[in-house]
C-alpha cells in the first residue's frame, strides 16, 4: 500500500474496496491518536515529501534540539525510513 500512495505512479496497482477501507481507517486512526497525543506537546512536522530535502530538514530540527518530529525522514548508507515520531531523550 505504501507504494501505491507514495511510489511510481506507472507501478501502482488497483485497490481493491476492501484495501481503501482498511488505508482509510487506519489514517482516521492515526489521525485521531496523534491528535490527542501530541496535544501539549512543541511538535516539529516534517512536510517536505521530497527525500533529500526530507532528510536536511530532520537533522536541522534534531540539531536545533527539537523535543518531537513528526514524520521525519532519516538516511544512512544503507537504511531509509520515515518513523512516525522521533522523541528527543537526554544521553549520547
Amino acid at each position: 500500500m505504501w507504494y501505491d500512495r507514495f511510489g511510481d505512479p506507472a507501478k501502482k496497482g488497483e485497490t481493491g474496496e476492501l484495501q481503501q477501507k482498511l488505508l482509510e481507517q487506519g489514517v482516521a486512526y492515526e489521525g485521531r491518536f496523534m491528535a490527542q497525543f501530541l496535544k501539549d506537546r512543541d511538535v516539529t512536522t516534517i512536510a517536505a515529501r521530497d527525500w533529500d530535502t526530507a532528510c536536511v530538514e530532520t537533522r536541522a530540527a534534531m540539531k536545533a534540539g527539537a523535543g518531537v518530529i513528526y514524520q521525519g525522514r532519516l538516511r544512512t548508507k544503507h537504511y531509509e525510513g520515515i518513523p512516525d515520531l522521533l522523541m528527543r531523550r537526554p544521553g549520547k
